[in-house]
């Protein structure tokens, strides 16, 4: 059984482990497995000669994996060249639509879930000097049982409900620069975060579903009183 499965013994399981708090629970296996599969494909070779048919496309300089799994997850990752996905999908990319008409992966496992996803393709860094036009490795994930498994634990300060509850499906995405294939392959690209200012006017947005239809018929009004705060990246 996938430890991330929608199942009554998971979820019963996850909950009793964040009975303790001083574990992570769920959140650490989530964290511990996007970590993984990130820096793993961060180390591709998108300039390979040879097609992989399945995984590389040379011609367009593109790794690409997909898993899915009906009762757990679906996560499909990218590593390639910002300016190819740019002069491929304009300045904005549908993920479902991307993921479902390539030359690499079709897959419409994604167009299961009602959720949309949209990226950039254009990508300002903090630092453009060392980072900009690097192939990126960009990781998305959408988690069917994870949001009744996940561990509650809130700052009492900013987020003021003695209860408080999950009411989507999860979604991940992240974005790791990684080093040229023709390029220095020990350099370090650790310090490349998406600059603030020009993600809050060009975000990554995604529509959730919510589970409970009183959560959704709210109204931005209900909000006037929460704590305001910038754009995370």
């Amino acid at each position: 059984m996938i430890p991330l499965a929608d199942t009554e013994d998971n979820i019963r399981g996850y909950n009793s482990v964040h009975l303790d708090p001083n574990e992570a629970g769920s959140s650490k296996l989530i964290d511990r497995f996007e970590s993984y599969i990130l820096q793993y494909m961060n180390s591709g070779n998108i300039k390979y000669p040879e097609d992989y048919p399945g995984v590389f496309s040379s011609k367009d300089d593109t790794i690409m994996i997909h898993s899915h799994d009906d009762s757990a997850y679906t996560l499909t990752m990218m590593r390639t060249y910002p300016a190819i996905l740019n002069a491929k999908y304009g300045s904005r990319m549908d993920v479902k639509e991307v993921y479902a008409n390539n030359s690499i992966v079709n897959t419409s496992h994604w167009h299961y879930h009602p959720e949309s996803l949209e990226i950039p393709t254009y990508f300002n860094w903090t630092n453009n000097n060392k980072c900009f036009g690097k192939p990126v490795t960009i990781l998305t994930a959408i988690y069917n049982g994870y949001g009744k498994m996940a561990p509650l634990r809130r700052n009492p300060a900013s987020c003021r409900a003695k209860r408080i509850k999950i009411d989507s499906k999860p979604i991940t995405v992240k974005i790791l620069v990684g080093p040229d294939p023709e390029g220095d392959l020990e350099e370090n690209f650790a310090s490349c975060t998406l600059e603030p200012t020009y993600t809050k006017y060009n975000p990554i947005t995604i529509r959730f579903f919510h589970y409970d239809g009183k959560t959704a018929i709210r109204k931005l009004q209900w909000h006037d009183d929460d704590l305001q705060t910038d754009v995370i990246t």
